[in-house]
């Protein structure tokens, strides 16, 4: 550890903050998955909405690129704000040893703030609308900071999470709308924001319902490992459901139809952890991963089927 506060101190802050990226938000693993949960949604949402086939284009790349540097965006300020039970539970991570620190972040997240809005400068709008998630994030700290509760309850705290990850689809559905791929529609807002918050909290109560260390914050401690796993099936069926009843799946037929009924036959993973965690008491976390890659993926391949 002395070693590293040593090594940060004489190293500029660019420096610290690109190992920073490198080890907490690495691009090679982060970059694909914030590509695949833009085009993804671009996916669906052209599929429910649109009577043409899904292809990405410019405005996806940028939408995709929008996603990166929000995801970091966050990841920074969580980092900033999770420090002191950092120290305890993850003593490794960078801020706690000094290989960054937090006037690293602050600079880090301005930049990464900037390019968003540069990102996005055509459209007022849009600037706006990526505002209000790098906002929520910071509200949400600032809660924490204010509020006990928001910090000490982890399921308050994923309660107070949510608007983010709603916020972040409403700025994808509006890329989309002002870019003429799809028309407005309130009702498959909702359900597209219903989709993929409920894919994120799925993966998020799977990572949370295990046995854990004294003072560690999970679900399973704080609802029980019961009603921490039963939700956890619950996210992915409900993820199941809405799709279905934004696709409508069964209008198609032979292979097209397998390929609708990705995110349904996909159901076979979480029922599969559930099993698992009855022997376990442990939630197999690559079980929620791989259900949310292969719906993602589903929805892709559903967006390219003939209209």
């Amino acid at each position: 550890m002395t070693i590293e506060v040593e090594s940060s101190a004489r190293d500029s802050g660019f420096g610290r903050l690109t190992r920073f990226v490198a080890v907490r938000f690495p691009p090679w693993v982060h970059g694909p998955v914030a590509l695949l949960l833009a085009w993804s949604f671009e996916a669906l949402t052209v599929s429910v909405g649109s009577h043409r086939p899904w292809s990405p284009g410019i405005g996806s790349v940028d939408r995709a690129v929008t996603v990166v540097l929000v995801l970091l965006f966050l990841r920074m300020v969580d980092e900033h704000k999770d420090l002191d039970y950092d120290r305890i539970h993850h003593p490794g991570r960078p801020l706690v040893t000094g290989a960054v620190r937090t006037t690293d972040l602050r600079t880090g997240r301005w930049i990464t703030a900037g390019l968003v809005l540069l990102l996005n400068m055509y459209s007022p709008a849009l600037c706006v609308a990526v505002l209000l998630v790098l906002g929520a994030g910071l509200l949400l700290w600032a809660v924490e900071n204010t509020w006990p509760p928001a910090r000490a309850d982890i399921v308050v705290n994923l309660v107070l999470a949510v608007p983010i990850h709603l916020l972040l689809s409403g700025y994808l559905y509006l890329s989309l709308v002002l870019a003429g791929a799809v028309r407005a529609d309130a009702r498959v807002l909702v359900g597209l924001m219903v989709v993929f918050c409920a894919l994120f909290m799925h993966v998020e109560f799977a990572r949370k319902t295990r046995p854990g260390e004294y003072g560690e914050r999970l679900y399973s401690d704080v609802l029980g490992p019961g009603l921490s796993a039963t939700i956890t099936v619950a996210l992915a069926v409900l993820v199941s459901v809405v799709h279905a009843s934004l696709t409508r799946p069964w209008q198609f037929q032979h292979s097209a139809l397998a390929i609708a009924l990705v995110p349904q036959l996909a159901l076979i993973l979480p029922l599969y952890g559930a099993l698992r965690f009855r022997r376990t008491r442990s939630w197999p976390v690559a079980t929620a991963v791989a259900f949310a890659v292969v719906c993602c993926l589903g929805f892709l391949a559903h967006a390219a089927l003939p209209r």
